[in-house]
């Protein structure tokens, strides 16, 4: 009986629907019979105004296109003559200092305001100095650029080409180069140049914006009849139709407006042109003849008992299409709508930027991932471990699969308890947004991770893949979204601790030691490298390892980071500076470790700096005056912020004369006492800088052993190019 009284309901909404959908066709239908009716009183003024339309199409295009190309060489020009574009032509490679900071801003700023701007080059003699680009394309086009632009006069310009794009195999790269160097007009020596790529696809939006008909195509080609722009179909693009004989008529013609008809494809076409910039290229308009509608004009009284029979016909099955189409069609809407949002969420999650951050809320809300704005929620971050790999072993189309797979499993796993909304952000990443199950629920991290070990033991059990999942802390702040995913990309980043296929919740970092690890836990590997005691440092390392996988992230990476520093630091007083391999200070390693993604990664590393260091001090061990200066090194990188160190206290200490220690230690070390201590202090100082944004410059100064603020400012930036504010302000923004 209830079965009974439901089904109407349904059918009184779907009948809406179909109704709709009926009248609609109905009207459809009367419309096209009215407008065959009147369309013999309009013909004769449609084809006038059709022609007239036609002409001011054609001019007020190629006005466009004209004012387009004008503006594009004008930045070429413009940047090309900006001083510091010619200084930068004549550096080895881009140092950041202001000015370049400076024209890196003015180059986004032209690639921000130009939609149409894709790329933009500064070349020297050798190659590619400074590139900034919206799309990317394959390295090999970049050196075919250069070869092109250098061997090119600016009159041969501009130039058009496709690139293959990086990223996107299906999204080729439509390119219109336009450049500007010195060898423009004569043969002279190439010595640098400005490069503007244009996207032909987002230039032909901005030309054609305001065309008024869809069966019209427009193109404009240049002189040897080669399409550039084509409204219809940029298949068309770097096609040369000079064989064809509406073009030949085209180009052979000098007149500065023409109409014509051809016959083409057995249908009668109209073509007008109207040649651009002194005959470089040419406006065309391409329509079918308006005049073989004609024919069916002479027709009319057959044509008004077509449409008599079309509308009878359409109220027949009208009721029955709208009823099968009207189903599936809004089920496809909302499923496109539902992937619509998907996208927008990730994005949002994905770029960081301060607007992104603030509609991600608006999103999820919108999406229904997050119920209401003070509901009670959880971010969790799940890594695919050995994504990489895993790609190139299944190519594009079967990665996608997959990863599909996957996160049905590992969603499938977590619902059976929560709500939950899954997301694919790209390179190995799914983003949860997990809420309690029953509305106005409080539940803690503790209740959601039974769920997500079951989530890993599926994914690994079913599709032999571990995943490392990350939970953010429990929150009610909407608001708080994009932080909560923060937090819970930064838990997974504990695998190269706890290992692959780990579970990291608020909870288990909680229990973590808090406070940083002490120097003395490091002195038995150190020790180990000094005496090339490999066991040692094996059994060294791995209680290291312990030690870190008590602590929290980041006190631990700093840790390792400083350890890993000092080893190096025991080479680095048997080798000169320049010999120091790339990767060796205190931030290099620091990144280095914070992008392993498992623990044997880091051991290998560690392994690594072992096999070098300890080879470097069982080369002077052999002689005497190099085991007298490893304890002397030793003593400078121990003692280096001590203001009274210097050659003269270092030979006192041996018994030597001052200026025989300094000949010997200059022997070994490549550099006198005082550059050596200053080498120190100032890796020390960079190290500082780094662990504690918040110190004064001065007082880091006083710690290194600096007596004079002012010398240290000096040194520093000498050393690295830029004082210690703008040094750390480099890698506070980086």
């Amino acid at each position: 009986m209830s079965l009974q009284w439901q089904r109407p309901g349904l059918s009184r909404h779907s009948l809406l629907v179909k109704v709709f959908a009926a009248l609609l066709m109905v009207s459809v239908v009367l419309v096209i019979v009215l407008t065959s009716s009147m369309f013999y009183w309009f013909r004769g003024k449609t084809v006038d105004n059709l022609n007239q339309n036609n002409q001011v199409i054609l001019l007020n295009t190629g006005a466009v296109f004209s004012n387009y190309m004008d503006n594009i060489q004008n930045l070429t020009l413009q940047l090309f003559q900006n001083v510091y574009v010619r200084k930068l032509m004549l550096q080895d490679s881009l140092n950041l200092d202001e000015n370049n900071m400076n024209l890196i801003n003015q180059v986004q700023n032209i690639l921000s305001l130009n939609s149409y701007i894709n790329s933009v080059y500064i070349l020297n003699s050798r190659g590619p100095i400074l590139k900034m680009s919206k799309l990317h394309a394959e390295p090999e086009a970049e050196k075919q650029l250069f070869e092109t632009v250098s061997r090119n006069t600016v009159p041969a310009g501009p130039l058009f080409w496709t690139e293959k794009n990086q990223y996107d195999s299906n999204r080729p790269i439509r390119t219109m180069t336009v450049f500007y160097h010195e060898g423009a007009a004569t043969d002279s020596y190439f010595s640098g140049a400005v490069v503007l790529n244009i996207d032909m696809d987002a230039f032909l939006a901005n030309i054609f914006s305001n065309r008024i008909d869809s069966k019209q195509q427009l193109f404009i080609m240049d002189k040897s009849g080669t399409v550039i722009l084509h409204s219809g179909d940029m298949g068309y693009f770097e096609q040369n139709l000079s064989a064809e004989p509406h073009i030949r008529r085209i180009l052979s013609s000098e007149r500065k407006y023409d109409t014509f008809n051809m016959k083409l494809g057995g249908k009668n076409h109209v073509f007008s042109y109207t040649p651009m910039d002194d005959g470089k290229f040419y406006m065309v308009s391409q329509m079918e003849n308006i005049h073989s509608i004609g024919d069916l004009v002479k027709a009319t009284n057959a044509i008004l008992v077509i449409n008599f029979l079309i509308l009878l016909f359409a109220v027949l099955i009208s009721a029955f299409l709208a009823y099968r189409l009207s189903s599936p069609v809004e089920r496809r809407i909302k499923l496109l709508e539902k992937e619509k949002q998907s996208h927008a969420i990730v994005n949002a999650f994905s770029s960081g930027a301060e607007e992104e951050k603030t509609m991600l809320a608006g999103l999820l809300l919108k999406a229904g991932a997050i119920p209401g704005a003070s509901d009670h929620y959880f971010i969790a971050v799940v890594r695919v471990e050995g994504y990489r790999s895993l790609s190139q072993a299944r190519g594009e189309a079967s990665m996608s699969s997959f990863i599909h797979s996957l996160m049905a499993v590992i969603h499938d796993s977590v619902a059976t308890g929560a709500g939950c909304h899954s997301y694919y952000a790209g390179l190995g990443q799914i983003i949860m947004v997990i809420t309690p199950k029953e509305k106005g629920e409080a539940p803690g991290a503790d209740d959601l991770t039974p769920l997500l070990h079951q989530a890993r033991d599926a994914a690994l059990q079913l599709l032999d893949t571990p995943v490392t999942i990350g939970l953010s802390a429990v929150s009610q702040e909407i608001r708080d979204v994009y932080e909560r995913y923060d937090e819970a990309g930064k838990y997974t980043q504990y695998r190269i601790f706890f290992g692959q296929g780990a579970v990291v919740t608020p909870h288990g970092v909680a229990l973590l030691n808090q406070g940083d690890i002490g120097e003395h836990h490091g002195e038995a590997l150190l020790q180990a490298v000094k005496q090339a005691d490999a066991e040692g440092f094996s059994h060294a390392l791995e209680e290291l390892l312990d030690i870190c996988r008590t602590s929290v992230y980041e006190n631990s990476v700093r840790f390792l980071s400083a350890a890993a520093a000092s080893i190096n630091g025991l080479a680095s007083g048997f080798i000169s500076e320049e010999s120091d391999p790339p990767g060796t200070s205190y931030l290099d390693i620091y990144n280095t470790i914070t992008g392993f993604q498992d623990e044997e990664e880091l051991k290998r590393y560690f392994t690594g700096l072992y096999a070098r260091t300890s080879s470097i001090i069982n080369d002077v061990n052999g002689k005497k005056v190099q085991n007298i200066m490893i304890d002397v090194v030793e003593y400078i990188n121990l003692h280096y912020y001590e203001p009274e160190l210097s050659s003269n206290l270092l030979a006192g200490r041996l018994s030597i004369s001052t200026p025989y220690f300094s000949k010997i230690f200059n022997d070994f070390a490549g550099c006198s006492v005082p550059d050596y201590v200053n080498r120190i202090r100032l890796e020390k100082a960079r190290e500082l800088l780094l662990a504690d944004m918040g110190a004064d410059i001065k007082e880091i100064a006083r710690q290194v052993g600096f007596g004079s603020s002012t010398y240290f400012a000096t040194a520093f930036k000498k050393k690295y190019g830029v004082t210690p504010s703008k040094f750390r302000l480099n890698h506070t923004v980086g």
